[in-house]
């Protein structure tokens, strides 16, 4: 398994945070911010120079 890069472990970090940058944050706004990450995490990081345009053929 892949080591998980800096940024993924900054925003997993960010959920820890949440209290201390925005203390007044009520219990439901917590549970968004959570939920909100733990759907951008599931995206996989594309590097801006990959070319994601490009079709993948297959031939037999």
């Amino acid at each position: 398994m892949d080591r998980p890069s800096e940024l993924v472990l900054k925003a997993r970090d960010v959920h820890w945070r949440v209290r201390e940058i925005a203390p007044d944050v009520n219990e439901w706004e917590f549970k968004i911010i959570n939920d909100l990450l733990d759907i951008v995490l599931q995206f996989p990081i594309v590097k801006p120079h990959e070319d994601t345009t490009r079709e993948e053929t297959f031939t037999d």
